[in-house]
């Protein structure tokens, strides 16, 4: 009865661990390689022009040329369309998503000085190409910097420390969080604790001091070495430019799944035969089916069996659009199976012949 069952295409829907910056995205990415189209509210962009479209908010869509076609929200969620190659239409995903973690757009903004440091909006900035870029952060009142709680530095004007030491070493940013040199306690008692609480430091030499618990008996504990990496500039005066990612995060996949597979199976006809639509929308009616049939809008006759969308049309073609996973696209096809078997929809064509080419009809189909 029925020839091979084919997968046509398939939608793909997920999740990403990050949010996305849309309208940098239309705006960076380029139109080229397997790239063909690029649609972004109501903006389309190919290779040589940008119109206006009908629009789609919070969404991009990227289009391929194998008809694949990846849309990213602005919430982090994605769908590919298309599929035909789970895994190649997969890469494709990983590939834009590797793609836009380094584009950037930019911005000018005032940048206040806290804490010893250049921010904006709790996030430290730093030197980036032509401009500025946000780095480490403000949380909770504190500078974070490679993840160390750091503090101004009593000793050195506009550098901050690491608050705690590792082997005795604590690290020196300055006003950007940009790591420029470190201190090194040499402490008398080898503790595993510098016990460095309310000393005072004495200056011996240029970027030493001697490092004195008690000032009333003058107890020298240890001695404090500081030192310095090449430095750069760390003054702002004025609007400067901000580079920000389009995505707040690495855009790591977090969840993949099919939202659509659409199949396809052809009835075995012969040449002169068809499937009569009319006919078995009248068994529709008696079964009481719901289906949607209106030739002069559209040739196949639409039903629904077991939540999968079908469509059947004249040449025995039949289509199937399968939403739930847990459904089997081989159920649908013996529940449509049965309903065949009912009675013959497939007829034979009518032989008209024409008497002065004495060809049928069919011939000329």
């Amino acid at each position: 009865m029925f020839e091979e069952l084919k997968v046509s295409t398939t939608t793909l829907v997920g999740v990403c661990e990050s949010t996305f910056d849309i309208g940098v995205i239309f705006n960076e990415i380029k139109i080229e390689g397997d790239i063909t189209k690029l649609k972004c509210n109501n903006k389309e962009k190919t290779k040589d022009k940008e119109v206006v479209c009908k629009t789609f908010y919070n969404q991009i869509t990227i289009h391929f040329k194998d008809n694949v076609n990846i849309k990213l929200f602005n919430n982090g969620k994605f769908q590919i369309s298309g599929v035909k190659d789970r895994e190649i239409s997969c890469k494709k995903l990983q590939d834009i998503l590797d793609y836009i973690q380094d584009i950037k757009g930019s911005t000018l903004i005032n940048p206040v000085k806290y804490k010893g440091v250049y921010i904006f909006k709790n996030k430290i900035i730093k030197p980036y190409k032509d401009g500025y870029i946000c780095d480490n952060l403000i949380k909770n009142d504190k500078v974070l910097i490679e993840n160390n709680v750091c503090e101004e530095f009593d000793l050195m004007k506009d550098f901050l420390i690491q608050k705690n030491h590792q082997d005795k070493q604590k690290k020196l940013y300055d006003c950007f969080g940009r790591n420029i040199g470190k201190v090194i306690y040499h402490m008398v008692r080898k503790n595993k604790n510098l016990c460095i609480k309310n000393a005072v430091y004495i200056k011996r030499e240029e970027l030493r001091y001697d490092i004195i618990k008690s000032s009333k008996y003058n107890l020298k504990t240890g001695e404090l070495e500081i030192v310095l990496y090449e430095q750069e500039p760390c003054e702002i005066d004025s609007q400067v430019k901000l580079y920000f990612s389009c995505c707040s995060q690495t855009p790591t996949i977090k969840e993949i799944k099919e939202a659509n597979t659409n199949y396809n199976i052809k009835l075995k006809l012969e040449k002169e035969e068809f499937f009569d639509r009319e006919d078995f929308c009248t068994l529709l009616e008696e079964k009481d089916i719901n289906f949607i049939y209106d030739p002069s809008k559209y040739p196949g006759v639409k039903l629904s069996l077991l939540e999968t969308k079908i469509t059947i049309f004249r040449t025995g073609s039949i289509l199937f659009s399968k939403k739930n996973e847990d459904v089997k696209i081989e159920d649908v096809l013996q529940e449509l199976k049965i309903l065949f078997q009912e009675r013959n929809f497939i007829k034979k064509k009518e032989k008209i012949e024409n008497k002065e080419t004495n060809i049928s009809i069919w011939d000329l189909l």
